[in-house]
């Protein structure tokens, strides 16, 4: 791709949609900040498939809680929660002002449409990350509990606490959190179990197409018993 200042540049933002911008487009003039979402949210998965792959290599396929064996991994998951949250917005609000045919100022004058147009999409995208990114990554909780008239909207006791257990769990081939949770809590109530690579690989076609991550191997074979080894080394002599 050249550098031409004539040259006009279209990059789709939702495959599915058919939303997409143009760099000619005035509310795209900083259009380059969706790319830097997209580059920054294949930087956290390509490190965290790299340990994936190590660990699917050596056979490790059991639940593993090891809480001190990375502990840089939620902060990842949660910067992942919260750009992927930022990027699914941006591009509700291109698809908004451009059937709308709004400006910015726009925005100020119809804020409670433009809140929820962005909101919605982003349930429609993703209930998990964006439940993640609101009770963990932009901050727990428990810091800031939601009490409202309707109890069940409201967060438990339960909810409270877990949202600062950000454990990183390995439960091949994923490294995941929302694992832990305290004793006797529903799932209903419950922060959701999700793996940082599975979301960015199940959401590459329609937001990402030419982003990929390193495949992961088939974990090596189980090794042989001493047993087996045993009747293995006399069926030879027969």
């Amino acid at each position: 791709m050249t550098n031409s200042p004539t040259e006009v540049k279209v990059l789709v933002l939702d495959a599915d949609r058919g939303i997409q911008i143009k760099s000619t487009d005035p509310i795209t003039a900083n259009y380059q900040t969706f790319m830097q979402n997209i580059c920054g949210l294949q930087l956290l998965a390509s490190n965290i498939r790299g340990h994936e792959v190590h660990e699917m290599l050596h056979g490790n396929s059991l639940l593993r809680f090891d809480l001190n064996a990375h502990p840089n991994f939620a902060a990842q998951f949660n910067w992942f929660s919260l750009t992927f949250n930022n990027h699914i917005r941006q591009i509700a609000l291109v698809d908004l002002m451009q059937k709308k045919g709004w400006s910015v100022a726009d925005l100020i004058a119809n804020n409670a449409e433009t809140s929820k147009h962005c909101t919605d999409y982003a349930l429609s995208v993703d209930v998990d990350l964006y439940k993640w990114r609101n009770k963990v990554a932009a901050h727990s909780a428990a810091t800031d509990p939601a009490v409202r008239k309707d109890v069940s909207k409201s967060d438990t006791e339960k909810l409270l606490q877990q949202s600062v257990w950000i454990n990183v769990v390995y439960q091949s081939p994923y490294f995941t959190v929302g694992n832990m949770r305290p004793q006797g809590m529903s799932d209903s109530e419950a922060l959701p179990i999700w793996a940082l690579t599975e979301k960015f690989e199940r959401h590459r076609e329609r937001f990402w197409p030419t982003f990929q991550l390193a495949p992961i191997p088939n974990p090596p074979p189980p090794p042989v018993s001493a047993t087996y080894a045993k009747h293995a080394h006399t069926f030879g002599k027969r």
